[in-house]
């Protein structure tokens, strides 16, 4: 039992890891236009972190 029980809680966090990385790409996707700006103009500390915790989950 214990080592069915650990299998599904593998797969679960191997399932929620991908999920994780997955909704990470889209949010990626989507915030391509704030990526470049991040890129373009890097000395821009204010806009870089606006970015981040704007779309950050």
């Amino acid at each position: 039992m214990k080592i069915s029980v650990n299998n599904d809680m593998l797969s679960a966090r191997t399932s929620f890891a991908t999920l994780t990385v997955y909704a990470a790409v889209e949010l990626l996707e989507q915030n391509s236009v704030c990526i470049k700006l991040k890129t373009a103009r890097s000395r821009n500390l204010a806009s870089a972190q606006f970015c981040t915790t704007r779309y950050s989950i």
